[in-house]
């Protein structure tokens, strides 16, 4: 009889009200669940996308990349490198002046030029490069003529 008397109308209503809540505190808890976890794939899915792009372009080009193609240097824009082979053509002035140097790689970080046909006594000295640091778009270096003690330091560029 005691049971009979607690389970007023008034009281029903407070039990119903509050297993809809809790009805609806789970549903509530399920939907963050499912919309963080799409969030979560959603974050993953551009962490791997984003990092993908930028290693793709943050590639350094390679010994390969140094010994053929066309080259600018950074503080002469008017200097065009030609690199065939063995082979590398400046050309100045919009190609009035030309020059030819035989190239030869030492190991990864360092080059020689010789001009084909010196036109001073100077020009008949070899030019050493020492690459400094490469990236994706070219690479600083330093260089010397003959036995100087003097250093050019510049960056050349891939076009």
């Amino acid at each position: 009889m005691k049971i009979e008397s607690a389970l007023t109308v008034s009281n029903l209503s407070q039990i119903v009200e509050l297993l809809d809540g809790n009805n609806f505190i789970k549903m509530k808890n399920t939907m963050n669940f499912r919309n963080t976890k799409t969030l979560l794939n959603n974050f993953l899915t551009l962490l791997i996308v984003s990092t993908l792009i930028s290693c793709g372009n943050n590639k350094k080009l390679s010994l390969q990349d140094l010994k053929k193609g066309t080259f600018k240097i950074e503080d002469e824009p008017d200097v065009t490198i030609i690199r065939k082979g063995n082979l590398q053509i400046e050309k100045y002035d919009n190609g009035v002046e030309i020059d030819s140097f035989s190239i030869r790689w030492e190991n990864d970080s360092i080059y020689t030029l010789k001009a084909i046909r010196p036109k001073t006594i100077i020009d008949t000295d070899v030019i050493t490069y020492k690459i400094k640091e490469l990236d994706k778009n070219g690479y600083t270096f330093e260089s010397t003529i003959g036995t100087s003690n003097y250093v050019q330091k510049g960056r050349i560029y891939k076009k």
